[in-house]
């Protein structure tokens, strides 16, 4: 049968197609930042076998910082000992100039700021003065 002049041709509906869903894209802990450096502060207390090693997060809630890393040591000499090793550690990821370290000798009390993560490194006895846990109750305690 022929079309007579001027027929629009016939549209032939053709299935469409869904767009394929991409896969969010893995991503990389980035060992420099966040929870990338939590991790390896920790391993490195842990390594020089720091006690009651707690991660609270604070997000929006601190405006100096993301997370605090609260250790205790059980002397000066202790206490010397993971600051190095935490040094060592996060030298290795942030530039040393990126890094604040306040420590007075004999003490009982150790900062490490690393801008994302600060970490306190305490005696048992400082601890219990300065109760950073209390303070920042209302941040998250995060379990690694």
């Amino acid at each position: 049968m022929k079309k007579a002049a001027g027929t629009p041709a016939k549209k032939t509906c053709a299935a469409k197609k869904s767009p394929a869903k991409k896969k969010a894209p893995a991503v990389k802990e980035n060992p420099s930042a966040g929870i990338g450096l939590v991790k390896r502060c920790v391993a490195a207390l842990e390594e020089k076998k720091a006690s009651a090693i707690e991660v609270i997060y604070l997000g929006e809630k601190s405006p100096v910082t993301d997370y605090y890393v609260i250790a205790t040591g059980t002397s000066d000499p202790h206490l010397r000992a993971l600051r190095i090793e935490l040094e060592k550690a996060i030298h290795e990821v942030v530039p040393a100039g990126q890094v604040r370290i306040q420590n007075e000798p004999n003490s009982g009390w150790c900062v490490v700021d690393a801008f994302d993560v600060v970490v306190h490194i305490f005696s048992e006895e400082q601890r219990k003065n300065y109760a950073l846990e209390e303070l920042w109750k209302d941040g998250e305690k995060i379990e690694l």
